[in-house]
């Protein structure tokens, strides 16, 4: 990653916290977070990347992700989710396209007034297509597959009943290489989440 993208990944890292902190701050009017108090989960993620390889050709990577949980007793939540992935280089030109249905178990913890920790683990397909174009040959391939991801993040509610989710995912099995072989990767997403 280039230094330019490093500063402004932890300029929004920052800015994020200093947001929510300041929200938590004034929400701590005495509520009580709805995490466990709540029946389901609706929310929005994704994650963005753009960098430089040593050649100096640009790879973009645009992840976009939607989820709904039940809340069950001992902070149990099963979850399912559906996402959608871009991801292009310039030399060669390649462009992949990403469809994703996913089954997850989160495990929430709840240590602080506003803040959740949770672990995750899931199973789920993946459909694929990849376009690569060398001169006026376009070649295009599709690929479907099964994946695991397993990860963890944190949920802090800015106001009772919706917050922030920063989620971190190791999948493995979830791209391919140039050869055709599986491949793991990991992400980090950022996203919205109600609570009711």
């Amino acid at each position: 990653m280039d230094e330019g993208a490093c500063r402004m990944r932890n300029g929004l890292l920052s800015a994020f916290l200093v947001v929510g902190l300041a929200c938590d701050v004034i929400a701590q009017g005495g509520y009580i977070p709805v995490i466990y108090a709540a029946n389901k989960e609706y929310g929005v993620s994704g994650s963005y990347a753009k960098q430089k390889d040593a050649a100096d050709n640009g790879v973009s990577d645009l992840t976009l992700v939607g989820h709904w949980g039940i809340m069950m007793p001992l902070g149990l939540q099963p979850e399912l989710e559906a996402g959608w992935r871009k991801s292009t280089t310039d030399v060669p030109d390649f462009q992949a396209r990403d469809y994703t249905l996913a089954g997850n178990v989160l495990w929430n913890l709840s240590p602080f007034n506003s803040l959740s920790f949770f672990g995750l683990a899931g199973y789920g397909y993946i459909g694929a297509k990849t376009e690569t174009k060398v001169g006026t040959v376009t070649t295009t391939l599709t690929d479907n597959r099964w994946f695991s991801q397993f990860g963890g993040g944190v949920k802090w509610l800015l106001v009772p009943n919706a917050g922030i989710r920063l989620d971190y995912r190791y999948q493995s099995g979830a791209t391919l290489n140039a050869a055709g072989n599986k491949q793991s990767r990991h992400v980090l997403l950022l996203g919205i989440s109600v609570f009711q």
